[in-house]
C-alpha cells in the first residue's frame, strides 16, 4: 500500500510540471461570433454582395462561411474567436462593407473588437450595430 501511495505522489510531482499556465482563468468551449443583420427599408433581412470585414490596423480581411441565407437571411459573420489573437486586447476597429444588390447602395459599419493574447478567452464586442438599414 505504501508504495502505490508513494508512486501516486510521485506521478502528481511528475506530472505537475506538465502543466504551465499562467493564466488565471479556465475558459469555456463556446464559440463567441461577432455578426450583424442587414435589412432592407421596410426592416426585412436582405442577402447582400461585395461584404468585407477587415481590420483597419492590421488589414487583415476576415472571411468566413455565412450562415444560410435561406434560414439566417441577411446574416454575416464580422469576426470570430479564431481570430482573437489577431485582435488587441485594447480593441481594434473592423470596418464592414456590403452592398444590397437590388439597389446597389452600399453601407459600412463599424465595430470595435477585443481580442488579445493566451489569457483572453473569447472576443468581445465593444461597440457596433446589431443591424444595418439600406434606405
Amino acid at each position: 500500500m505504501r508504495f502505490k501511495l508513494t508512486l501516486v505522489l510521485a506521478c502528481c510531482f511528475v506530472c505537475s510540471g506538465c502543466i504551465k499556465s499562467d493564466c488565471p482563468t479556465v475558459c469555456t468551449d463556446d464559440l463567441v461570433v461577432v455578426s450583424v443583420k442587414f435589412i432592407n427599408a421596410s426592416g426585412t433581412a436582405l442577402s447582400v454582395t461585395d461584404f468585407t470585414a477587415v481590420n483597419t490596423r492590421t488589414g487583415e480581411e476576415y472571411q468566413y462561411v455565412h450562415p444560410d441565407q435561406n434560414q439566417f437571411k441577411g446574416t454575416y459573420i464580422v469576426v470570430t474567436d479564431a481570430h482573437k489573437r489577431g485582435l488587441s486586447a485594447r480593441g481594434d476597429t473592423i470596418d464592414v462593407k456590403a452592398t444590397n444588390p437590388q439597389t446597389g447602395q452600399q453601407k459600412n459599419a463599424l465595430f470595435v473588437v477585443t481580442g488579445g493574447g493566451d489569457c483572453i478567452c473569447h472576443i468581445s464586442k465593444v461597440s457596433g450595430p446589431d443591424r444595418i438599414a439600406f434606405d
